[in-house]
């Protein structure tokens, strides 16, 4: 397994898990680690190399994005939460997440698929990834009910304080988590290949439940 390449952007006085430098040991120690969990877990692949990591403070807050083999994170995001007691549980969920949009953009590529952020790419690209990440942590939340995801207003928050596009990424898992669960790697590749029609992006588990149809008839022919 080929050496883990980390470019930092750290300035001084951040503290992380417990301090800079653990986690920069954390990442490092568990890049590997976590890749490996899920290979078995959902029997990924993860062919060729290790993900890029970089740390740099994101003025928009967003905490951690993939892009192009490079997995970048939010020091300030890992430290100063105020959501969950712990870094480290923070930590490894963001990584998880992370590792497993690093996985499915290689599955892209394999299947020479392109992705522009659409709203329907989001529901199985991040719904994807959210499964995956809050599986392997046990974090995986009650599936909300039926909505209409296209009027949604993701720059904003519920009555409950949480952003509308973590309301998404938790639809997303719930209309993925079976397929991907039924169908690994291939059923990741087949919902990146076929995404939600405008009419199942008002009724999302129609999504789901058509992937199931598909792909269960697929299974039977062969």
């Amino acid at each position: 397994m080929k050496r883990l390449l980390l470019a930092l952007a750290l300035s001084s006085g951040c503290a992380s898990i417990n301090s800079q430098i653990d986690l920069d040991k954390y990442i490092k120690k568990n890049t590997p680690v976590f890749i490996e969990q899920q290979k078995e877990r959902f029997g990924l692949t993860y062919e060729g190399e290790l993900p890029t990591i970089r740390y740099i403070f994101m003025k928009d807050r967003i905490g951690a994005c993939y892009s192009d083999g490079t997995i970048i994170l939010d020091p300030s995001d890992l430290v100063n939460d105020e959501v969950r007691k712990t870094k480290a549980k923070k930590a490894k969920n963001t990584l998880h997440h992370e590792l497993a949009h690093f996985n499915n953009f290689k599955i892209r590529k394999r299947l020479g698929i392109g992705y522009d952020g659409t709203l329907r790419e989001k529901i199985v690209e991040e719904g994807t990834a959210e499964y995956i990440a809050n599986t392997m942590t046990g974090e995986m939340k009650k599936c909300p009910a039926l909505t209409n995801l296209a009027e949604k207003q993701y720059e904003k928050t519920n009555e409950e304080g949480e952003t509308d596009s973590a309301f998404l990424y938790l639809t997303g898992a719930c209309v993925t988590g079976l397929v991907i669960e039924r169908y690994g790697e291939f059923g990741i590749g087949y919902m990146s290949e076929h995404l939600p029609a405008d009419e199942e992006i008002a009724n999302p588990y129609t999504y789901r439940t058509r992937m199931l149809a598909e792909l269960a008839s697929q299974a039977a022919a062969k």
